[in-house]
């Protein structure tokens, strides 16, 4: 038998929002104030270097009615306790800021602003009608120079308790007394090939937190992301914890993509044409990276579903090297070939030194 109370809670995202801070070396989670809790050990990122991919993080959708905490009774039934979330939108955005930080600190993404996307979705809806659908048009993407879409939707909030000493609950409070329990958040996450509207990847995200001897308590003023009493619960760490586990996964399917921009402006110096391409200081490029120069080939169209699939190779039209970074362009030097035009697709070739971006089938060189 299950007995089922709710609470509403008035969940409310912080103006500076917990960041999973992933790096190369780094686990990306804090380690637990309480001796405790423990929280499931992921492995590092894996090495990257290189330009960064343009991305938009799409407003994280919340699929559960709220923290559905279990707990055994001594007759051997279970308790099932739900903190209904009162503003699932406002918690979804918080996990979006999340995630949209963790991605820019693991040195991969720049992240598109979510305002210019609105703006854009916006002219598209009223040139297209009604038949666009920002929620699943990539059309957006392309027009902000974006090669990937990352999708989420958290699908599992939960604490699993052992032991009997169930608790209960007073007003707004729910609390459990000391045993081993269980916090876990799920995200199921898409990435999206901007160029193609395929879907690169679908994967399940998943962050745990074990606590062990220690009280449990979820109150109204407890649920509020940025905020340390909920940050440092295991339940925040669970949700920091799945946000690391869901970098993790987007970077193992977009670390083999090939970095693109395009040729902006060619100008006369001197005699010499100095080319300008579309990525600039914060794309992670360096003054001396070599980068090759491919004219677009045609696209590719499923002849069932009309979707783009791909594209006909594209003629190598040369190679530059980077000279010079400024704010949203980078300004380069031919380094062979000729012919050069504005819309030209630009792909990362190597970094003084030969290194060069990894495989295209995720493997090692």
């Amino acid at each position: 038998m299950k007995k089922i109370v709710r609470i509403c809670t008035a969940l409310v995202i912080a103006a500076t929002v917990p960041s999973a801070t992933l790096s190369q070396g780094g686990t990306g989670v804090p380690p637990p104030q309480d001796k405790n809790v423990t929280v499931n050990a992921l492995p590092p990122l894996a090495p990257y270097y290189g330009p960064r991919k343009r991305a938009i993080v799409s407003a994280m959708e919340v699929k559960v009615q709220g923290v559905a905490t279990t707990a055994p009774t001594p007759s051997g039934n279970q308790t099932v306790v739900t903190i209904a979330i009162d503003q699932p939108t406002d918690f979804g955005l918080g996990l979006t800021e999340m995630l949209t930080t963790a991605l820019v600190n693991s040195k991969r993404f720049i992240v598109l602003e979510r305002q210019h996307i609105e703006e854009v979705n916006k002219e598209l809806q009223v040139s297209r009608g009604a038949e666009f659908n920002p929620a699943t048009s990539t059309a957006a993407g392309k027009m902000l120079g974006a090669q990937v879409i990352v999708r989420g939707a958290v699908t599992e909030l939960s604490v699993k308790r052992s032991g009997t000493d169930v608790g209960g609950v007073l007003g707004d409070v729910l609390s459990f007394g000391q045993a081993r329990a269980e916090s876990k958040v799920a995200i199921d996450l898409k990435v999206i090939d901007v160029a193609t509207g395929q879907v690169l990847e679908s994967v399940r995200a998943e962050g745990k937190a074990v606590s062990k001897g220690m009280a449990i308590k979820l109150n109204k003023s407890d649920i509020k992301i940025g905020f340390s009493s909920f940050d440092n619960s295991p339940l925040g760490l669970a949700v920091r914890n799945a946000i690391e586990d869901a970098v993790r996964k987007i970077t193992k399917k977009t670390d083999p993509m090939e970095w693109e921009a395009k040729i902006a402006s060619i100008q006369d110096v001197d005699s010499q044409p100095a080319i300008y391409v579309n990525a600039g200081l914060d794309s992670g490029l360096a003054v001396g990276d070599i980068l090759e120069i491919f004219r677009a080939g045609a696209d590719i169209t499923d002849p069932d579903t009309g979707l783009i699939i791909g594209k006909t190779g594209g003629l190598k039209v040369g190679q530059l090297r980077v000279t010079t970074l400024q704010k949203g362009v980078t300004l380069t030097t031919i380094v062979e070939g000729s012919g050069f035009q504005i819309g030209d697709i630009v792909k990362f070739f190597r970094r003084p030194g030969g290194l060069r971006p990894p495989p295209k089938d995720g493997g090692s060189d």
